[in-house]
């Protein structure tokens, strides 16, 4: 019986070690921490991404950045964002200056869709920071507006 007792006890002991809150990681350090501001994506009338914005907080703690597209083929308001294409970004070159927080990068989607949502991924170089995401935003060509002629 005392043996039962023991055994029923140490699993009650390791039983309750593994019980706890259960959230998502928080950076004890907010100094390490970087988050995406400003981000502007443009389209060109031949299809290319232009992407630009700022990085706030510890920004050289940026070590890798993919730019994430999803081609809109029907308007789907509330549907989830699948990310079909994804583009790594060198973070060494897409900064504007070596101590700048602002950055550009230009992206050719393979696909030539008419309108894509896209979102932008930040990895840091402290491997315990969760990855930092944009919120997903959609990108279309600019309207197309005919010019009324001038008489000469």
């Amino acid at each position: 019986m005392k043996k039962l007792v023991g055994l029923l006890l140490t699993v009650c002991v390791l039983g309750s070690a593994g019980c706890g809150k259960k959230d998502l990681p928080v950076p004890r350090n907010t100094d390490e921490v970087f988050a995406w501001d400003d981000i502007s994506v443009t389209m060109s009338e031949s299809g290319l991404l232009s992407v630009s914005g700022t990085v706030s907080g510890a920004y050289r703690n940026v070590k890798d950045v993919v730019f994430q597209l999803e081609p809109v083929l029907d308007d789907c308001e509330g549907c989830p964002f699948v990310p079909v294409d994804f583009f790594p970004v060198d973070v060494n070159v897409m900064w504007d200056s070596p101590d700048s927080r602002d950055f550009h990068f230009v992206v050719m989607p393979p696909d030539g869709a008419v309108e894509y949502r896209w979102r932008l991924m930040g990895y840091s170089v402290v491997e315990s920071m969760p990855a930092v995401r944009s919120t997903v935003q959609r990108v279309a060509p600019p309207l197309l507006i005919e010019k009324p002629k001038q008489d000469i």
